[in-house]
């Protein structure tokens, strides 16, 4: 085992929060990245039509339809 004598206790964690996706953890891909791979996939229309029913859902939530 191996014991970090030189951090102050608490660093670990800290560094955990900073970059949640690193030391094994994984991100939370964005909506943009999620259709920027199906796109990549060639499922265009599909991410097209799921923007827009985003777009659509933001739009009414924010009182714009």
């Amino acid at each position: 085992m191996i014991i970090d004598n030189e951090s102050e206790p608490g660093s670990w964690e800290r560094e955990l929060k900073r970059a949640p996706w690193a030391y094994g953890q994984r991100r939370e891909p964005d909506v943009s990245e999620i259709l920027a791979k199906m796109t990549a996939h060639g499922l265009i229309a599909e991410a097209a039509v799921i923007a827009r029913l985003l777009a659509e859902t933001k739009a009414a939530c924010e009182g714009k339809t």
